[in-house]
């Protein structure tokens, strides 16, 4: 049995070696020198690479104007909320106010109804 198992590559556990150097090289292409192409002097960076600078700018432009159109709305909830706490005070405290007055008056009610009973009862 000097027969060699057959093993698909894709399932192999053995490390592939990295391609060297010479192999993956492949030469870019340059203008030549003497052609009739006049630039504007400015670097040709490609198509790709400059629209997916442009197009981060404007996400990071679509980023910051969404956050400074958010602050109205972020600024309207926080006052909201204080606004409902300081109500919620006010009427506790309004509340309270008219307890105590409403309280005095039964009292002095109270007092003057058993007066004027004792008064009824001596006659």
């Amino acid at each position: 049995s000097d027969e060699e198992e057959f093993i698909d590559p894709s399932l192999s556990t053995h490390a592939e070696e990295e391609p060297k150097d010479e192999e993956s090289f492949v030469p870019i292409p340059k203008t030549p020198e003497n052609s009739d192409d006049e630039g504007n002097g400015e670097e040709n960076i490609g198509r790709e690479e400059g629209h997916d600078e442009e197009e981060e700018e404007d996400e990071l432009y679509r980023d910051f104007a969404g956050a400074v159109s958010a602050i109205p709305g972020i600024v309207q909830r926080y006052m909201d909320q204080r606004m409902n706490e300081t109500v919620k005070v006010a009427v506790q405290l309004q509340s309270d106010r008219l307890a105590r007055k409403l309280k005095k008056k039964m009292i002095s009610f109270s007092r003057l109804l058993m007066k004027t009973c004792k008064r009824s009862s001596r006659s």
